[in-house]
Formats: C-alpha cells, structure tokens, sequence
C-alpha cells in the first residue's frame, strides 16, 4: 500500500540571550584540530570553586502552537507530539548552587517555568506570568539538573539526577538527551587516552495507567520462562559502553543497553561486566547492541555513524511470531571552519528507525522515560509523558537535517532545516497491531539566538 505523505510545514523563531558557552564548541574544537570528539556526554559542572548564579531566559516564542495537553487523573501522552517543544525551550530562571573540595562535589539546579498545561494554554513567552488570575504559574516538577560526582585520576563516579547522551552529533539512538532527566549512578573508568569504559544504573520511573499494568501482568511474551509474567512494580535500565581511540583521528565504540522491567533487578541482570543479550531472560529483559564510529581525516571534517539492533528475525532459525527486525541508526558529516565573526560548524545528518524499535510486547520493557507533570492551573492534571530513549522522535521515523552553528565570545546560533518522515507507530502503540503504513512528512525550520 502506498504512503499517503502530508506536507506541514511548521516554522518558528526563538530568541533568547544565553550567556554561557555552546554545548557543541568542544566537538567544534576537536574536530578543528582533526581528532574525533569523545561519545559520551554527561553535563556535570567540572568549575573548581563554590558558586551561586542565577541565569535568566526571558524567551519569546513566535509559534502557532495549537496543541491541547492530555489532562485528567494520569493522563498518558507521547513526547513526540508538540510536548518536545515544552523540553527544548529554556527555563525562564535557574538558580544554581555548586560546593566543591578536592574530589568531589555537590550540584542543585532550581529551574523556575510555567507549568506544562499554562505553557500550552499561552505558548507565547517562558516567563511565569500569567495574563489573567492567578497571574503567575510555576512548574512544581524539580529540580531537573542535581547531582553529587567524586573526580579522582582515571575514575569518575556520579550519583544524581541529569541528561545523559551517547553521541555528540544530534539525533542519537541508543541513548539521548531528548529526556528531561535520569536518576542515574555513573561510572567511568579510563585507561590512558585510548580506552574508556563507562557504565550507568538508571531508574526509571515504573508508573503504568490499569490497561498498561493489566497487559503487564496477563501477557506473557513468546519464549518466556516458566515463571512468567512478572510484574513488580519496577523499571530499571543499564547500560555499559567500551571506547577505543585507535587513532587520535579514529575512535570506536560497542556498547549495550538492558531494560528490566517486572521484576527487581539482581547481578545476573545489571552486572557490569556480563554480555546482557547473552542472558536470554525474555520475560523481564530486552536488550538493544550499539556500534557507533567517528573518523576525522582531515583538520575541520568528520564522520560519525551510530547504530543500535533491538532484534534481528532470522527466517530459517526463528519462529514468525518472535519479535520482528528492528534497528535504528544515525549518520552524518560534520565541517568546522573560522571566520572574523565567528566559528562555524555544519552539519548534515540522517536517522531513521524501523516500525517497531523500542517497543516490545511487555509495557515496561519498552525504551521510554515516563516523567510525571503536575500542574494545578488552568487545569488540574497529573501527566505522565514519555520520552524516548533513543531516537528524539520514536519508531517508525526518518529524518534529514542540516544546521548551520556559529559562536564567538557574545553568542551562540544555530539554524535548523530538518524534514521528518513520521509513521502511525509509537512507544504507547500496542505491540505487532496492525497499523498502517502511512506516513505524514513535516518540513521544519528554526532559528536561535
């Protein structure tokens, strides 16, 4: 059946003052020098004293928002829709507080923004205020960015609340920063410069709505064990990476991902130095491979592939009613360059999943953070919304972007083209369902300041 394709085209500006360095001038740097930028990123503040500092954001947005958010009592919603815009845009105040000693140390961020229901009821600004009674409406839902890190020689160990992402480039699919955050205990161990190896225990949130929790605890997958289903009221996600600088312009990585879900999580399922996949426990595990590479030939150009398999349905050896061939992959060209006025970094990039990535049969061993809002006006809601793992925009996608960034000592900008493709398949899809194959194209284009 053909594709029926849908041409929106969705066009909004956003401006704020950041008075910060960009996220991506270390990969601009590293790549300048013809080396290839390190995979992991976890956005800890290494600054060496004790600080206090407030950062404002007074944004204006000029949109045509016209999205209503699930409300009621534990509403479930996907972060594909326009939700995702609610995460990109800035805070309207932040307010931070850092204690340090030699080793180690303790950061809080308190973010102050409109709650989830008044910012799409008015979409027009980040700031609190209101244009009718109450006149002011606070998100409730912190903090976002909190974490304790001990930092000594070739060992790094953290405990907290924060983004993680495996990929420098923008659109990875193993592990993102699309979420707004992950209760996470991180370990990093290095070897020289030409060997790392990092591991994560990430809890997530376990919240089902009944529908959910009843498939849960009466579906039991094909080759689950005999004890099956299991469905303790526990989702937890572990993931383990080895990267290798072969070259200072060549590095490598192979890694794993692991949701346990159903069932609290032992040393047989979150140890970190077993093969996941190997363990064959169906019934409360689903396990994504990762392979990403990043080669830099020359000064000022790079290439970055990332690849991660879910399943992969081999005919002759497996049954037709196993999961299907599922896989998500990332790739694209980085060029740096300087000028007078600033420095320059394009790139150009392509991402696609397949129909049923990140989904699985089971609720909770599918990959998606479920994060809860609350919010009390215009409408009083409790939401929970999920976020992929991956992919910022799910299963059954694929995209084309090209970005133009630029910074000097005064600003950061980024102009962002991108055309998706988005299927009828979602994480909160049910598992195998017949969906259609239709598919709806947005063209997007947006500028920040």
């Amino acid at each position: 059946m053909e594709d029926k394709k849908i041409l929106i085209v969705c066009l909004f500006f956003i401006f704020s003052l950041q008075m910060f360095s960009s996220p991506w001038s270390s990969v601009y740097f590293k790549t300048q020098k013809g080396e290839a930028p390190p995979f992991v990123y976890i956005p800890v503040n290494f600054d060496k004293e004790d600080n206090f500092s407030v950062e404002v954001s007074p944004l204006a947005a000029l949109t045509n928002i016209n999205y209503q958010v699930p409300h009621g009592w534990w509403k479930v919603a996907d972060a594909s829709t326009p939700l995702y815009l609610y995460e990109e845009l800035p805070h309207f105040l932040t307010i931070k507080l850092s204690f340090q000693n030699s080793f180690s140390k303790l950061h809080v961020e308190l973010p102050l923004r409109k709650s989830l229901t008044a910012f799409f009821t008015w979409p027009d600004t980040t700031m609190n205020f209101l244009p009718e009674y109450p006149y002011i409406s606070m998100d409730m839902n912190f903090p976002r960015n909190s974490y304790l890190y001990f930092n000594f020689k070739d060992n790094f160990l953290m405990i907290g609340r924060t983004k993680l992402k495996w990929g420098y480039w923008d659109y990875p699919v193993s592990i993102s920063d699309y979420a707004p955050y992950f209760d996470n205990i991180t370990y990093i161990f290095k070897s020289g410069n030409w060997f790392s190896y990092t591991y994560h225990l990430i809890w997530l949130d376990p919240i089902l709505t009944q529908e959910e929790y009843k498939i849960q605890s009466e579906v039991t997958p094909v080759n689950s064990d005999p004890l099956s289903p299991y469905y303790d009221r526990s989702k937890v996600m572990v993931a383990h990476r080895l990267d290798f600088l072969v070259f200072p312009n060549f590095r490598f990585s192979i890694g794993e991902m692991n949701m346990i879900g159903g069932k609290n999580p032992d040393l047989f399922t979150i140890s970190p130095v077993n093969v996941w996949h190997n363990n064959y426990t169906e019934s409360f595990t689903n396990s994504i491979g990762i392979l990403q590479l990043s080669w830099t030939p020359v000064n000022g150009l790079n290439f970055y592939f990332d690849f991660a398999l879910d399943d992969y349905a081999v005919p002759l050896t497996e049954p037709s009613d196993v999961k299907p061939t599922a896989h998500g992959l990332s790739a694209g060209i980085i060029k740096t360059f300087s000028t007078k006025f600033a420095n320059f970094m394009l790139t150009l990039n392509y991402s696609e999943t397949t129909k049923w990535m990140y989904n699985t049969f089971l609720p909770y061993l599918k990959y998606d953070a479920r994060i809860r809002f609350i919010s009390n006006f215009p409408v009083s809601a409790r939401t929970m919304v999920s976020f992929p793992i991956g992919f910022k925009y799910g299963s059954d996608s694929s995209l084309i972007s090209f970005d133009v960034r630029f910074f000097n000592k005064y600003m950061n900008g980024d102009l962002k083209f991108l055309k998706l493709e988005k299927g009828k398949t979602t994480i909160l899809t049910a598992y195998k369902s017949d969906v259609p194959d239709d598919t709806v194209a947005y063209c997007g284009l947006s500028f920040s300041l």
